[in-house]
């Protein structure tokens, strides 16, 4: 699924447009805003207020929300990145419930600019000791498509970035890796596609049981009817000690487990 992306220099002219103070008054903006995603919440209540809504049905309007509210993506950062990110909120001027991450990132096309992103969360985990979650639409290793004020557009991703990925081996030591996958959170998969392309991941919901997160290699996301992930892996420990799981798709079997390692 595709998204079609927007100039940065007409969003600018837009907003710049907007913000012209009466009788030639300057305006102070604050920089764009990035919004963090309501995306669940709003499937969850959307299961509620229909819950004889059909898995397919409920996946196409689930893609529709997510065009406008972005999936939310966890990014986590590395140790000087964290580091960085606590000493910019130390020392902003601002009460503490009023402080504002700000980011400077490169659009694809354009200048620089400077975001309103959503709030870090310090609590660390495997791979980081902090993250941001955004609303995200698609994620390579170079680059990722978020939501600026209603728009859809891209940036070059910053340095300091650490993504959980799964990966697809050819072997049970992990030397080869065939295919790699950048998701939205860390999770363990529930179906692979019959070319081996497509990851298929869970909610933690139980209200979207019915439907599931497909991750296309190139990075881009999209949301299916569970049935689509086909059937559930068997748990595998391979000969280097990782936890993995074995899926059988037609005449072939497909390992795929977490990296051992959260570097990119």
């Amino acid at each position: 699924m595709k998204t079609k992306l927007l100039n940065p220099f007409r969003l600018c002219s837009v907003v710049l447009l907007l913000a012209i103070g009466v009788f030639g008054q300057q305006v102070s903006m604050d920089p764009f805003h990035v919004a963090p995603s309501d995306l669940i919440p709003k499937l969850v209540q959307l299961k509620k207020d229909r819950p004889d809504l059909k898995p397919d049905e409920f996946a196409k309007k689930a893609n529709e929300l997510m065009q406008i509210s972005g999936f939310p993506f966890k990014f986590s950062f590395n140790d000087a990145t964290c580091d960085a990110i606590a000493r910019s909120l130390k020392e902003s001027n601002r009460p503490a419930g009023k402080r504002k991450l700000m980011i400077r990132l490169q659009p694809l096309s354009g200048s620089a600019t400077t975001l309103s992103i959503p709030p870090a969360d310090f609590t660390a985990d495997d791979c980081s000791k902090c993250s941001v979650t955004m609303p995200i639409l698609e994620a390579t290793d170079e680059s990722f498509i978020t939501i600026v004020m209603g728009q859809h557009i891209g940036f070059e991703l910053p340095g300091g970035s650490v993504f959980s990925r799964l990966a697809l081996v050819t072997d049970q030591t992990q030397q080869h890796v065939e295919r790699e996958w950048r998701i939205p959170f860390r999770t363990m998969p529930i179906g692979i596609s019959f070319d081996g392309r497509v990851i298929y991941l869970p909610f933690r919901e139980p209200e979207l049981e019915d439907i599931a997160i497909a991750v296309f290699s190139e990075g881009v996301f999209e949301i299916v009817p569970r049935s689509v992930a086909g059937a559930v892996g068997r748990s595998k420990e391979t000969s280097a000690g990782f936890d993995h799981l074995e899926f059988d798709r037609m005449d072939k079997t497909y390992l795929v487990g977490s990296r051992p390692s959260c570097k990119n």
